[in-house]
């Protein structure tokens, strides 16, 4: 299954139905109640909702949500009943908005089950890893262009890309002033296609790149946090640039395809975003004035060395000085 990739820098908005665990009734111990989930650079993973004030819910670290597309989603962060508001009348009912830490779409799940890794791509990260003007010129590679390891975690940079069957656009695809040799170029094509009736050959309409960390022993949603949260810190430093996620996917190990893996797109607040910060973040980089960019360093290697030293203490000591208010969020 494709799922949406949701980005960072968008605004979302979803109806949908919610369910938390009350403190037990007799034989029923959830309630299912409506909702909105927002997500807002500036306001993060927000539900706002209402339910009848019968039965008394339980303090809960995640929820579970069905939307009004069919999605599945999980909702992490403090659902704390002390904190919702109350409204009397003929029926009683709580009511709250409350902003979630994250929100993983396509799966129930909880904040101890694991998963396999992230796939993230960043801020100027395209840009740093090749000139968008140029993207043309761009190879694309169905293995990792570089894979590296330190223990139990892999980090690998990989390419995705679009495609559409060539046979249906050959005759758009050349242009020749001398029509001779356009069609000449056309009819050849159609020849291979011809020869190769069974081979799906296709042409490239969009190439780009992104970050892959895996781990062995799995990671809970917590941990994929603070290593997106490292990964964001390492390339600022390359970049000498806030850096931020864009897209951000959960890797979960498909049942039916073992050596596959299903992407689960994410979606986090990021508790130190203002209207001055999201500006600079979206100030685009140019590749060529980049110091230090994706093709004239081993980025392999450097990434493989910021694992090795990344526990250094007075490295680890700075990078806690980053962003503390997002990382005392995700303890």
């Amino acid at each position: 299954m494709i799922m949406k990739k949701y980005d960072h820098f968008e605004e979302y908005e979803w109806i949908g139905l919610f369910w938390a665990e009350t403190i037990p009734n007799e034989s029923e111990i959830s309630m299912e109640f409506p909702g909105k989930l927002t997500y807002s650079i500036e306001n993060g993973v927000q539900l706002s909702f209402l339910y009848p004030a019968v039965k008394k819910i339980k303090k809960l670290k995640y929820i579970h949500g069905a939307l009004e597309n069919g999605e599945k989603c999980t909702l992490f962060g403090d659902f704390d009943p002390d904190r919702f508001g109350f409204h009397f009348g003929e029926i009683s009912i709580y009511k709250a908005k409350i902003t979630f830490n994250s929100v993983i779409f396509g799966i129930h799940t909880t904040t101890e089950d694991k998963f396999d890794g992230i796939s993230l791509d960043l801020t100027n990260f395209q840009e740093f890893c090749h000139p968008q003007g140029f993207l043309d010129l761009a190879k694309y590679s169905e293995k990792p262009i570089f894979a590296e390891y330190h223990g139990d975690i892999e980090i690998s940079l990989v390419n995705s890309a679009k495609f559409k069957q060539l046979e249906f656009n050959v005759d758009t695809l050349f242009h020749c002033r001398n029509e001779e040799a356009g069609l000449e170029i056309k009819n050849a094509i159609k020849e291979v296609i011809e020869k190769y009736k069974g081979e799906e050959i296709l042409t490239r309409t969009d190439i780009g790149w992104e970050l892959l960390l895996k781990n062995k022993n799995g990671l809970t949603i917590y941990e994929a946090m603070k290593n997106t949260l490292l990964i964001e810190q390492f390339l600022s430093l390359l970049i000498f640039s806030p850096t931020r996620r864009t897209r951000l996917n959960v890797l979960n190990r498909s049942d039916e395809q073992p050596d596959r893996f299903k992407y689960l797109p994410t979606l986090t607040t990021l508790f130190d975003i203002s209207k001055f910060k999201e500006k600079v973040l979206k100030a685009n980089l140019s590749h060529m004035y980049l110091p230090i960019n994706g093709r004239n360093i081993d980025f392999g290697k450097t990434i493989k060395n910021w694992l090795l030293n990344m526990r250094n203490s007075k490295c680890m000591h700075f990078l806690c000085l980053i962003n503390l208010e997002e990382q005392q969020s995700l303890k």
